[in-house]
């Protein structure tokens, strides 16, 4: 049977066929391709991108412009620096703010999970986040009237994002911080596959830091084998295989990035509501869609309402393919049209079709 540290050894650490460094035959009456691939690290995390082409400065090409993309999406969304734009909707908290269309857009992809789970997504968690700096060298557990003063702030509700013309324009509440941490990967994502479909490329593969994306079918001519990651071991150590084909495979768990105090572990997801750690019965969620944006929102929406509340979001939402492992790491439930394409390989791990 095929375990997990046997599985490392037929898949890449992306999850990719090995395939040869430059021309890959597939063998199977597709055409010859050849690879070209990159590792780098860009928002806080290791990023690899390889991406297939009919030559080899095609090849070439497109690997840098899908470089190119996916850092200057990362200027304009992120919340680190001295000048992207959306630190100038936090510095201009309580005005309307000009800002590029990715950036409407992203916030605007966040407000709708955030009013569909009901604040289980919660883009207005940055003061939190910055009291809390778990995973950014927070060393200690915050004080009950810093957590009370940063909760004052989180409520996606005051945010608004509209356009004059042809200009788009996001605002904040006074005071309030907007934090796109739990969506910009996976938005990325997507606008770098749809970028390099307009260029012409058919195959690709994109992990940003466990932010899994595929353009096309495997260079083999079938649907990439991608790797989920198991919470309880190292990096690329897997429980199952999901085939995909043109989507984004996102997980979320708080094994990411955890503060541990005294022996007590403090995951990275917080809760809007009690402005601590989110208390779970799950250890992670994984979302495919064709939709990056969607899937990780989604992934943290589901991870904070625990079991009971994530099956039954799951029931009425027919539309998000989804994979749910238990706190215990023995179980993983599993939506009906995500399990017929994923396999389970770790023997511990009990699969469940979840009745949807």
């Amino acid at each position: 049977m095929l375990t997990r540290r046997n599985l490392l050894k037929s898949l890449a650490a992306c999850s990719l066929p090995v395939l040869p460094a430059a021309a890959a035959e597939t063998g199977s009456g597709e055409p010859q391709l050849y690879q070209a691939e990159k590792n780098t690290f860009s928002m806080g995390t290791l990023i690899g991108l390889t991406v297939y082409a009919p030559t080899e400065d095609k090849a070439s090409a497109w690997l840098e412009a899908a470089d190119e993309e996916m850092n200057r999406l990362a200027d304009i969304l992120t919340v680190h620096g001295d000048s992207s734009p959306m630190i100038e909707v936090i510095r201009q908290s309580g005005r309307p703010v000009a800002v590029p269309e990715e950036a409407a857009e992203a916030v605007a992809a966040a407000l709708k999970v955030a009013k569909e789970s009901d604040s289980a997504f919660e883009p207005t968690i940055g003061k939190l986040v910055d009291v809390w700096k778990i995973g950014f060298g927070g060393k200690a557990v915050p004080s009950d009237k810093e957590i009370l003063r940063a909760r004052s702030f989180v409520d996606w509700r005051r945010v608004r994002v509209f356009r004059r013309g042809e200009q788009d324009y996001v605002q904040i509440g006074r005071g309030q911080d907007i934090d796109l941490g739990g969506i910009a990967k996976g938005y990325i994502g997507t606008r770098m596959a749809l970028y390099l479909k307009e260029l012409g490329a058919r195959k690709a593969l994109f992990n940003l830091g466990g932010n899994v994306v595929v353009i096309g079918s495997s260079p083999a001519g079938r649907p990439w084998r991608i790797g989920l990651q198991h919470p309880a071991e190292e990096r690329n150590d897997y429980f199952a295989v999901l085939s995909a084909e043109d989507e984004s495979v996102i997980t979320s768990g708080a094994y990411e990035r955890k503060l541990v105090i005294n022996g007590r572990q403090y995951g990275h997801i917080l809760s809007p509501k009690t402005g601590y750690p989110v208390q779970t019965d799950l250890s992670s969620v994984t979302i495919a869609d064709r939709d990056g944006a969607k899937a990780d929102a989604w992934c943290t929406a589901l991870f904070a309402m625990g079991r009971k509340k994530a099956f039954g979001m799951l029931r009425r939402r027919p539309d998000i393919e989804a994979a749910l492992m238990s706190s215990d790491y023995r179980t993983v439930w599993l939506t009906p049209g995500l399990a017929r394409r994923c396999e389970v390989t770790d023997p511990a791990v009990r699969k469940v079709v979840l009745r949807c």
